[in-house]
C-alpha cells in the first residue's frame, strides 16, 4: 500500500517538475529575444534593420561590446 502511494508521489512531483521546467525555458527564450532587441537598438540600430537579422547575427553584434550602429543598405527586390 505504501509502495503504490510512493509511486503516485513521485509520478506526481516530476510530473510538475518537467512541467515547471518546459515553461520556464520557453518564456525565458522569448524575453531574451525582447532585451537582446532592445539592447540593439539603445546602440542606435533602427527596427527595420533588427527585423533583417538572425538571432546569431544580434547576438554576435551584441557579445562585441561597444560597436554601435554606424548605417545599413536593406535592398528589396519586388
Amino acid at each position: 500500500m505504501i509502495k503504490k502511494h510512493f509511486k503516485k508521489l513521485v509520478s506526481v512531483a516530476l510530473t510538475a517538475v518537467m512541467a515547471l521546467g518546459m515553461t520556464t525555458t520557453a518564456f525565458a527564450n522569448e524575453k531574451d529575444t525582447l532585451n537582446l532587441d532592445a539592447a540593439l537598438m539603445e546602440k542606435g540600430y533602427p527596427q527595420i534593420v533588427l527585423d533583417t537579422m538572425d538571432e546569431d547575427t544580434k547576438m554576435d553584434i551584441y557579445n562585441e561590446g561597444d560597436i554601435a550602429f554606424c548605417g545599413a543598405v536593406i535592398t528589396y527586390y519586388v
